[in-house]
This record gives structure tokens, sequence and C-alpha cells, in this order.
């Protein structure tokens, strides 16, 4: 079923009558043009707000999120995850194109592929240190990614000066993500 008021700001119900709330289905926000900020309270699970025009989601506790959670939600500029969550699963915000900045929450042990794929205005994302697995290409299309860091507790994961990203492993270092440079890019040894 697919939301069609015109509230610009949504609190998704614990309970409707008798009835306990335990969830959103996907693209029940699809394609609404006025609704532009979504409240989650604590315990729900969401499968998707899928290509919505929401500007902002909120969390204010637990949730469950599904594959592609906010996928071709391409007007989000603003969400703060929810702290039980352990992975960025891939596709999780891809096409996510307005979103400037995330705060990934201590725990997360690992992102997926295209996980943030053509988000091309997000300029800053810390790597928690608990992450141990990156999929393939999650930053591709991340145009303006320069602000990408590692905490320094991380063992599996570094970042150099220009915000590219390294999978270290014992005395050795790959690049798997050259971050947003332009001009000649150096490696130092």
């Amino acid at each position: 079923t697919k939301y069609h008021g015109n509230a610009k700001s949504v609190t998704i119900p614990t309970k409707v009558g008798a009835h306990v709330v335990i969830g959103v289905s996907r693209y029940t926000f699809s394609d609404n043009k006025t609704l532009k900020s979504i409240t989650v309270p604590d315990g729900m699970r969401v499968d998707g707000f899928g290509a919505c025009n929401v500007e902002k989601i909120y969390f204010k506790g637990k949730a469950t999120l599904g594959y592609e959670t906010f996928s071709g939600c391409k007007y989000l500029k603003e969400v703060n995850l929810p702290p039980n969550l352990r992975e960025i699963p891939s596709g999780m915000f891809y096409g996510c194109k307005n979103l400037k900045s995330l705060t990934l929450p201590e725990g997360i042990t690992s992102i997926g592929g295209d996980a943030f794929y053509g988000c091309s205005k997000l300029q800053k994302l810390r790597i928690p240190k608990e992450v141990n697995y990156i999929e393939y290409n999650p930053f591709a299309y991340c145009s303006s990614l320069t602000g990408l860091t590692v905490d320094k507790g991380n063992p599996y994961f570094a970042h150099g000066p220009n915000g590219e990203l390294y999978q270290v492993d014992g005395s050795h270092a790959e690049l798997i993500f050259a971050g947003a440079v332009s001009g000649d890019y150096v490696v130092s040894k």
C-alpha cells in the first residue's frame, strides 16, 4: 500500500487501532511529491524507501534495514542510521545523489558493493574501526568524496592524504579507491 497523503512530515505509528505496526514495505513512499521527512520509531523493519522524494529520514532507535533501503532516493540529504546496524548492504544508498555526509554507526563490519554508487555530492565518510570487509566499487561515481577517513584502530583499511582508501594486509597495502582527486595522482612511498 502506498502513502497518498499530503503531509510534509510523517512519523510511522507503532500501532494502528489494535494492530502493532512492525515495518515499512518497499516503495510505500515512492512517487509522493509532498513528503519531505520520515521518522521511524524504535524496533521497525524497513524493507526500503525506494525512489521516494524524501530529504530526511530519522531513526528513533534500533531498526532492521533491507537490501537497497535508500536506493533511488535522489533527494535524500540527511539520514541517521540505526545504532544496531552491522552492515551497509550492497546498493543501500545507490543513486542518492544529494547525500552530502553520513555517519556510519560504530559496530559496522562490512560495506557492500555499490553501497554508495552515484552519491555524487557525498563529501565525507568515516570508516569505523570494526569494518573488516569492503566489497567491490562501494564508492563508484562519488565524484565529491574527498573526506574519506578510516578510524585509527582499524587494522584492515587506511586512508591516504588525498582521500584514497587502501586495504591493508600486514606490511602491504592495496589501493581500492582513488578518491575524488583531480590532476596528477602520485602515490607516495
